[in-house]
């Protein structure tokens, strides 16, 4: 684990006006988060991972790599993990 910083998946969040597409044509959006985590929560359980570790690869990591606050958008509180 000391090779990979982070777990992400492939999110695909369109506008409104790509969704309001009235010909049949409007792209759908696949966040595939409910994917990962039966996937990675199955990791921990067969101990190839542990809990740290998906905290610190879905969370702390892209946060301290990104510059993210640790903050949360709803008054400005400071999150805790």
């Amino acid at each position: 684990m000391d090779v990979i910083d982070c777990f992400a998946t492939d999110h695909a969040p369109h506008s409104p006006l790509e969704k309001s597409n009235t010909n049949g044509q409007a792209f759908p959006g696949f966040p595939g988060l409910e994917s990962a985590l039966p996937l990675l929560l199955t990791a921990v359980n067969q101990s190839r991972l542990t809990l740290d570790d998906l905290v610190s690869r879905l969370f702390t990591n892209p946060r301290r790599i990104f510059g993210l606050p640790l903050t949360n958008s709803a008054g400005g509180k400071k999150t805790s993990v």
